[in-house]
């Protein structure tokens, strides 16, 4: 997993098993890794979750 830790930008490049976090923070890219783990532990299945998941449509409901 492979994020950016600033809060901005985008993290695109994935390498050989490596999982580019895309436009996800590292706490969400954390928490839909250990949420894809539950489920499956297939490299493949879980980059592909992120590819469609994990595209950083992530909105906090305000109070």
């Amino acid at each position: 997993m492979s994020t950016t830790h600033t809060g901005s930008g985008s993290n695109y490049a994935s390498s050989d098993g490596i999982i580019a976090g895309d436009n996800l923070n590292a706490a969400h890219a954390r928490i839909l890794l250990e949420l894809a783990l539950s489920f499956s532990s297939d490299f493949n299945t879980i980059k592909g979750w992120f590819d469609t998941y994990g595209s950083g449509q992530v909105t906090i409901a305000d109070k």
